[in-house]
C-alpha cells in the first residue's frame, strides 16, 4: 500500500513538469523499479545469450578490478555465443548505447571465462579491439625441459601481477634447449600448444642462464594462437635502431613497451593539413627509469629522432592513449594493409638520390601510394585517399622554406606541383613544377 501512494506522489508530481523533464524522471523512475543502471561509465556484456539478448541485464555489469581502468565478469558461454560490450543509452537504459567494439562481434568456443575490459586502452599484450582479454580458466606450463612434453607443477606459469593478460616463469635453461607452452584444464592433459601442433619449438640461442620466459594465450577474438617469449635476464631486453644520417628512424613493437635513451624522442602522425603533416611527440628520452615521459607503449607505431641507439624493453604496462595515430607497424615483414582507400608511405630517400641529393622523407612505398612490403619492428604512414595525393612529405626541422625538397620524388613523366600534388597530366598555366625529378617552370 505504501508503495502505490510512492508511485501516485510521483505520477502527480510529474504531471506539474516540462516534457524535457518528465522524459528524463520517467527514465529514472524505470531505473529505480527495473533495477537497472542509468550511469554512462557502467560497461555490460551484452550478446545473444539466452537471458540478455542484446539488452542490458544487471548479471552481466562488469565490475572494477582494481587496476585503473579496466573491468572484468566471469561468464559462461554455449557454443554459438556472441558478445561485446556495451553502456546503457540514455533514455532507455534497457538498451544498449554505445558498444564496444562498434563492429564485429566477439566469439569463443562453450566455456568458462573470465573476461577482462578496458575501454580506454588500445592494444597490446592480448588486449584488442579497445582493450580485452580472455582467461579460459587454463593453466599454463613450460614444456620441454629435460624433453618432457608434459604437465610438470614445477614449470607452471603465473600471472603477471602488472598484467593479467600475460603469464611468466622465472627458469634456467641450456643453449639449445626447445621449448613451448601447453594449456591444461584438469592439470593433467595438455590441450593446446603456443606454437600450434607438437613441432614449431623455440629454440634457446642466447646461450645457457636464468631465463623469464613471458607468455600471452590470444591471439584474435575467435581463439586464436597466442606469444611467448623467453628473455634471459642477465642480458635483459635490448634493442638496437639504426637512425639516418639526419637522425630519422621507425619503431615498432606489439608486446613490448620500449623505453627511450637520453638525446631520443618519439613521434606519432595525427593528421595532414595543407601538404604539412601534423606530428605529436609523446615520449622523449630522458636517461632515467621507465616512466610514462620516456617510455613508448607496446603496439604504438613512432617515428624515431635523435641517434642510433638502443631502446630498452620491458613488459608492457603503460596504457596508450594516443588515438588517431596514422603510423602503423607489425612485429614482421608485412604488406601494408588497408586497401584502395589509403596512400602508403614509407620512411626513406628518394629512390634514385645520390649522397650528395638526397632528401629524407615520408615517400610513397609504391607507385601510386601502393601498398608495398614494410620490415619487421618498423612503422609506415597510412593516409585516406580523401588527401590529396602527394608523393611525399617532409619530416619535423626540415627545410620547408622553398619547397625544393619535395621535388624529389619520382623519375618518370609524371608532373606535380611544387608542394608535391601529383598533377593528371602536364599544366597549361603558368607556374614552377615537378617533372622527372627537376623544377621547371611554365611560362
Amino acid at each position: 500500500m505504501r508503495m502505490i501512494k510512492i508511485v501516485l506522489s510521483l505520477a502527480r508530481a510529474v504531471t506539474r513538469l516540462s516534457a524535457t523533464t518528465r522524459r528524463d524522471v520517467a527514465v529514472l523512475a524505470l531505473a529505480m523499479f527495473s533495477g537497472l543502471a542509468v550511469n554512462a561509465t557502467d560497461y555490460y556484456l551484452v550478446g545473444n545469450m539466452s537471458d540478455a539478448n542484446w539488452v542490458i541485464n544487471n548479471k552481466y555489469k562488469l565490475q572494477p578490478t582494481g587496476v585503473d581502468g579496466e573491468y572484468a565478469i566471469e561468464v559462461t558461454f554455449t557454443e554459438g555465443t556472441q558478445f561485446k560490450f556495451g553502456t546503457p543509452d540514455n533514455t532507455d537504459p534497457s538498451k544498449i548505447g554505445t558498444y564496444y567494439p562498434d563492429g564485429d562481434n566477439f566469439y569463443k568456443p562453450a566455456g568458462n571465462y573470465k573476461i577482462y575490459f578496458r575501454p580506454n586502452y588500445d592494444g597490446g599484450d592480448g588486449w584488442i579491439y579497445g582493450g580485452i582479454y580472455i582467461k579460459d580458466n587454463m593453466d599454463y606450463y613450460l614444456l620441454g625441459i629435460n624433453n618432457d612434453w608434459g604437465v610438470n607443477q614445477n614449470y607452471k606459469l603465473k600471472q603477471h601481477p602488472d598484467n593479467v593478460a600475460v603469464y611468466y616463469i622465472d627458469v634456467v635453461l641450456t643453449n639449445g634447449t626447445e621449448i613451448k607452452i601447453g594449456s591444461s584444464a584438469d592439470d593433467m592433459n595438455i590441450v593446446d600448444y603456443y606454437p600450434t601442433g607438437t613441432g614449431n619449438n623455440y629454440k634457446i640461442w642466447e646461450g645457457d642462464g636464468t631465463y623469464t620466459v613471458y607468455f600471452c594465450p590470444c591471439g584474435n577474438n575467435s581463439g586464436g594462437n597466442g606469444w611467448f617469449n623467453p628473455v634471459k635476464l642477465d642480458e635483459g631486453i635490448n634493442v638496437s635502431v639504426t637512425m639516418a644520417d639526419e637522425g630519422y628512424g621507425t619503431y615498432y613493437n606489439s608486446k613490448f613497451d620500449a623505453t627511450l635513451p637520453a638525446g631520443v624522442t618519439a613521434k606519432i602522425v595525427t593528421g595532414e593539413n595543407n601538404g604539412k603533416l601534423t606530428y605529436q611527440t609523446i615520449a622523449e628520452g630522458d636517461g632515467k627509469s621507465k616512466s610514462e615521459d620516456n617510455t613508448v607503449p607496446a603496439g604504438t607505431a613512432v617515428m624515431l629522432q635523435g641517434t642510433s641507439c638502443s631502446l630498452t624493453l620491458s613488459l608492457h604496462d603503460i596504457i596508450n592513449t594516443y588515438y588517431g595515430n596514422l603510423l602503423h607497424g607489425s612485429d614482421e615483414a608485412t604488406t601494408t594493409t588497408g586497401g584502395s582507400s589509403y596512400y602508403y608511405y614509407k620512411l626513406s630517400y628518394q629512390e634514385g638520390s645520390t649522397d650528395a641529393d638526397k632528401t629524407i622523407g615520408w615517400y610513397w612505398g609504391a607507385d601510386g601510394g601502393g601498398v608495398f612490403t614494410s620490415g619487421g619492428h618498423r612503422a609506415w604512414l597510412a593516409l585516406p585517399t580523401t588527401v590529396a595525393a602527394r608523393a611525399f612529405f617532409d619530416l619535423p626541422d626540415s627545410d620547408e622554406k622553398t619547397g625544393i625538397s619535395a621535388t624529389r620524388i619520382e623519375n618518370n613523366d609524371n608532373w606535380y606541383s611544387i608542394d608535391g600534388r601529383r598533377l593528371t597530366g602536364k599544366p597549361s598555366q603558368r607556374g614552377v613544377y615537378i617533372n622527372n625529378g627537376k623544377k621547371l617552370i611554365i611560362k
